[in-house]
């Protein structure tokens, strides 16, 4: 096969994998103790969606979304206890529920085939912002290992994305799953870091199949 129709036979195959739906994962959501049972009780089938509360923080990794931890109990609810432990409230007990989730639609951050629509979000983002006399937001906040814990810039870029869809009338993204080395080495010499994780940031509340408890 001569290399130019390669290329193009990789680009169709990454493009029909973008439009697919991902296979079912198991997730872990840390959070308030309370925020844990009301999950636990009424989740994904109270159909006015009370409980859905997904973070727009301007510094999320994966954009708006509600966070899992796939595959991981223990990270998920590491982050709960430090997160309740900066809340300094009598009520702030750290929590965790697992989920199975049907990721949808999922711009999978693992894939290299999505890298020219990140690419694309970023350029728009850059236009947008000169013209409005605004410098691009920045990551920061690094880690003893050089790691930036407020994706600022990432978030808006991927928020472009979700934007950029919506004005062409797309598909919306239900998920957005992202791959992340975090942390100190796990040993000396060692180039994995202890606190690598893979997080899923759901946008779509119907992606949410259910909530399980966690023994």
């Amino acid at each position: 096969m001569p290399a130019d129709k390669a290329v193009d036979r990789i680009d169709e195959i990454l493009r029909i994998r973008r439009s697919n739906s991902l296979s079912p994962v198991i997730a872990f959501h840390g959070c308030k103790k309370s925020v844990a049972e009301t999950l636990l009780k009424i989740g994904a089938w109270n159909p006015d969606k009370d409980w859905w509360k997904p973070s727009t923080r301007s510094y999320d990794w994966l954009g708006s979304g509600m966070y899992f931890w796939i595959d991981s109990p223990q990270r998920a609810y590491e982050w709960s206890k430090l997160s309740q432990a900066r809340a300094k409230a009598s009520s702030a007990a750290p929590g965790l529920v697992g989920a199975l989730l049907n990721p949808g639609l999922c711009l999978n951050l693992m894939d290299a085939g999505v890298i020219d629509e990140l690419h694309q979000a970023f350029s728009y983002l850059k236009v947008i912002r000169k013209a409005a006399g605004m410098p691009l937001p920045e990551n920061g906040l690094n880690d003893p290992q050089g790691m930036p814990l407020l994706r600022k810039l990432d978030c808006e870029v991927i928020q472009t994305v979700h934007q950029l869809r919506a004005d062409k009338g797309e598909q919306p993204y239900d998920s957005v799953m992202g791959f992340f080395e975090e942390g100190s080495m796990a040993f000396e010499g060692s180039s994995i870091r202890a606190h690598t994780h893979v997080q899923i940031a759901v946008r779509n509340p119907e992606a949410i199949v259910g909530f399980f408890r966690v023994v």
